[in-house]
């Protein structure tokens, strides 16, 4: 679809939503009775969801494959992260036991050093 076209969806269903929108406001401030604003509420709302649902469905086509699209194009990226992130956390974990080795090699040759 091309950028113009997208723009006027965009605008149009833009537009339907913010006059549904207007519309219950509009009815909410009414001079009518409680009965009335609330049938003319679940009215609007029926309203709403008909013209709702062709524009989520489109939605849903649309941005269902680029979600899945993306998620397979990021699988070796983020495979490889994760290998690296093992990676590191591996090397972290092994300087941490050559300096725990470290440190009780200094305490044990401190206790040799103490004069009798």
């Amino acid at each position: 679809m091309c950028e113009k076209c997208q723009n006027n969806q965009s605008f149009l269903n833009g537009a339907v939503i913010g006059g549904l929108i207007g519309a219950a406001i509009g009815f909410l401030y009414a001079p009518q009775p409680g009965t009335e604003t609330r049938k003319k509420l679940r009215e609007s709302a029926e309203t709403f969801k008909e013209r709702a649902e062709p524009v989520i469905d489109d939605l849903s086509e649309k941005v269902v494959p680029i979600l899945k699209e993306m998620q397979t194009a990021s699988a070796p990226v983020r495979q490889e992260f994760i290998e690296r992130v093992n990676q590191l956390v591996d090397e972290v974990e092994g300087k941490i036991q050559e300096e725990k080795r470290s440190v009780a090699k200094k305490k044990l040759f401190a206790g040799l050093n103490r004069p009798l």
